[in-house]
């Protein structure tokens, strides 16, 4: 399996740093509608941000909120069409696809509130349960497969993809008995802890823990209960189709799938697949949560990567918090902005 050593890790920010530093004239022309004489591509794209609130403890709230504004100016207002989404707790569409986006994801991206757990996911091999507070990376590719396609017309679809931990959150419709949508999870903690039931139309709205004798699914305190009145203390997997506990465990490996096997559809898409590239920041960033995310992007330098599919790339950004942090990330960012505008 693919590891860094410290010696790597600091080649590696060094080079994007010289990435950054080469590319600034190569960005601001490609940020026309012409590169090096032509016509280029138009970018269809979602950033998927994350704002849990460990961002706020290891830097990369303020990283994030000065990094962002440079990466999108990149982008041609009128050319391109780019959406942000952004999840916590829960997920939500910050700004729709569309032109005119600079100054609204701007302004969107220095309002975000930093709190909750990581709610990272996607729908995986179901449809997507809302439109609108759905998992984030199904929400991604449903703003991106909104911009119609002409017949000929060159483009790119992206989904940037921005974390500082791994995914504990999944959403699912529970019978209780009537119809009710729920995110759940919520902790990096693992072992016997139960995850949370959370309101995946707010921000901040815990019903409460999940526990073997059930779990609350409203602001009343109400315990969940089938048709026949008996207690609901298991989830569905995707997996296998097992019914399994609510142990964080259980929850993590279960978003961990629904992820992956998304990241797959989107890239598999026809006539136009997603390039997908991954972000992950700060010191305490496992190695299996890098190798998550290198997976996500399918990246070539990992055993996850598949030849069939659109090579994307995994940017780690270890040296958060720190004074260089801002300068990592911004430099991850144009990156990836040479790769989809030269």
């Amino acid at each position: 399996m693919f590891r860094m050593t410290g010696r790597s890790l600091a080649v590696f920010s060094i080079q994007l740093a010289l990435i950054a530093i080469a590319t600034t004239t190569v960005l601001a022309q490609a940020a026309d509608s012409y590169s090096n004489g032509q016509p280029r591509r138009k970018v269809i794209m979602s950033m998927v941000l994350d704002r849990s609130g460990s961002m706020v403890s290891d830097g990369g709230a303020a990283a994030l909120q000065a990094a962002v504004p440079m990466f999108i100016s990149l982008f041609n207002n009128s050319l391109d069409d780019v959406a942000l989404v952004s999840f916590g707790n829960n997920a939500e569409i910050n700004v729709p696809i569309g032109h005119n986006f600079i100054t609204p994801i701007i302004s969107s991206v220095e309002g975000l509130n930093f709190t909750g757990g990581t709610f990272g996911t996607a729908a995986g091999k179901r449809p997507i349960l809302s439109p609108t507070v759905g998992a984030p990376m199904s929400l991604a590719d449903l703003q991106n497969n909104s911009i119609v396609i002409t017949p000929g017309e060159k483009v790119t679809k992206v989904l940037v993809y921005f974390t500082d931990g791994l995914v504990n959150t999944v959403q699912d419709n529970f019978f209780c008995p009537s119809l009710v949508l729920l995110n759940y999870g919520g902790f990096d903690v693992q072992g016997m802890q139960y995850g949370d039931i959370l309101d995946p139309r707010s921000e901040s709205t815990i019903f409460g823990t999940a526990s073997s004798q059930g779990f609350p699914y409203d602001g009343h305190g109400d315990l969940c209960r089938d048709s026949s009145g008996r207690y609901v203390t298991t989830f569905t997997s995707q997996q296998d189709g097992s019914q399994k506990p609510f142990l964080q465990s259980n929850i993590t490996a279960e978003a961990q799938y629904r992820a992956v096997y998304t990241a797959n559809f989107m890239r598999s898409e026809s006539p136009v697949p997603t390039f997908i590239y991954t972000i992950g920041l700060g010191s305490s960033l496992s190695l299996a949560t890098q190798d998550f995310l290198a997976q996500l992007a399918n990246d070539p330098r990992y055993p996850t990567y598949i030849p069939t599919q659109p090579a994307g790339e995994f940017f780690y950004i270890p040296d958060c918090p720190s004074q260089t942090c801002t300068t990592e990330l911004n430099a991850a960012f144009q990156a990836i902005a040479s790769q989809l505008l030269h």
